[in-house]
């Protein structure tokens, strides 16, 4: 993957070694602060992973900025808002669904009509338990680690299901016009 990104870019050996020692020295300092930051867990290793990634990217960015420590954490804190806004994005997403199901009574306000049929369309390519999984993880707050034990699957697998209820619902969302594609 990380060859893909790179395109025809080859790393020096520099870079290589530039890049390990930065690895060396940042990577327990980036997930403790994470940790620090986070209520959640159990993304803290994925994002302090994606943050190398960047900087393998962006190399030359980081050799030329003032402080590449700062900048590693910099990195950091812009990937945990920008997970934040995800986990935000479909809460909002997924109550207002939820709600507008609950609210069969008064179907104006909810948006009913529009909202409901869209529902109806996601749960033909969505099984029940993995929209259950989705709504616990992002509605009720669970992490992975509880939400493997709850269910009595693993946590690559909770990951796994919920990330392919997120593509469903993106593809559902497109495919209706509601949401643009970015």
């Amino acid at each position: 993957m990380l060859g893909d990104k790179l395109g025809n870019e080859r790393l020096s050996e520099d870079d290589i070694q530039y890049l390990k020692g930065l690895f060396e020295r940042e990577y327990s300092g980036l997930l403790s602060y994470a940790r620090y930051v986070l209520e959640d867990e159990s993304h803290i290793e994925d994002l302090a992973q994606d943050v190398f990634l960047i900087a393998t990217l962006k190399i030359k960015d980081v050799k030329e900025s003032y402080s590449p420590k700062h900048w590693l954490y910099r990195t950091m804190k812009n990937l945990i808002n920008n997970r934040r806004r995800e986990v935000q994005r479909f809460r909002n997403a997924i109550g207002k669904m939820q709600s507008s199901v609950l609210d069969v009574g008064n179907r104006e306000q909810a948006g009913f009509d529009s909202e409901i049929l869209f529902f109806m369309s996601c749960q033909q390519h969505i099984k029940s338990t993995d929209w259950t999984l989705l709504c616990d993880y992002y509605l009720n707050g669970y992490n992975y680690h509880e939400l493997s034990i709850r269910n009595g699957i693993s946590e690559s697998a909770c990951k796994m299901r919920i990330l392919r209820v997120k593509k469903i619902l993106a593809k559902q969302l497109q495919a209706s016009g509601i949401h643009k594609a970015r």
